[in-house]
């Protein structure tokens, strides 16, 4: 079986030693882990690793690639490190009504934030992908309990609003593997976040999730309709 390496950190998963300590018992394949197991040693997610063919030779994991480069040298096509400031709160503008709805926006953005702060602060790459794993962890269960209350209360457009959880989740893919081709944070990485996150969040809560709470609210009070 082959033996995997997290790129952050250059722990190595071994299937025959496994990780005891993580729940992963000797003898587990790399693909047989579950996707919420995180490396030992940095906490980053099962994503983050790549696979070590021939042990017998050196590893593209140890080769320049992935050897960490110091930020202020840090420039590909034309980026800088990430210097834009990107200020990120929840306001009334974003609220829909709905408690529910409305706490769970507000921890996302926290999150956001946090995401943000870090990249901002130059902080390394292991501890940026680190806090876009703490973000999508928490986008997955938010997608999932908003999800729950628009089939619930029998909201009609709710597939096209799932369709639209699925984009968003594919844009956080693209930001790991942003972040692990250019070694970490960048204006041009700053310019996605800001188009694609945090622009579209603010739009997608204005309109689709909006829809949803006012949908919700007309349903439990029919005399106010």
């Amino acid at each position: 079986m082959k033996k995997y390496e997290c790129e952050p950190c250059g722990y190595i998963y071994d299937p025959a030693v496994g990780d005891p300590d993580g729940g992963i018992a000797p003898g587990t394949a790399f693909e047989d882990i579950p996707d919420d197991w995180v490396c030992p040693i940095c906490r980053i997610r099962k994503r983050c690793f790549c696979s070590c063919r021939r042990l017998s030779r050196k590893c593209r994991c140890e080769t320049d690639r992935h050897k960490k480069i110091p930020r202020e040298h840090i420039k590909r096509n034309g980026d800088q490190i990430m210097t834009y400031d990107l200020n990120i709160t929840f306001d009334d503008n974003l609220v829909t009504g709905n408690k529910t709805i409305d706490t769970q926006h507000k921890e996302l953005i926290e999150r956001i934030q946090n995401f943000v702060t870090a990249c901002q602060n130059g902080d390394s790459k292991v501890k940026a992908i680190k806090m876009l794993d703490y973000l999508d962890e928490y986008t997955d269960f938010h997608f999932k309990e908003e999800e729950k209350l628009q089939e619930k209360s029998g909201y009609p457009e709710r597939e096209k609003h799932y369709e639209k959880h699925e984009e968003f989740k594919k844009t956080i893919q693209e930001l790991y593997e942003y972040l692990q081709e250019y070694e970490g944070p960048t204006d041009r990485f700053s310019e996605l976040v800001q188009k694609n996150v945090i622009d579209w969040l603010f739009g997608h809560i204005k309109t689709y999730d909006r829809s949803v709470a006012k949908f919700i609210f007309m349903k439990q009070n029919p005399d106010r309709c």
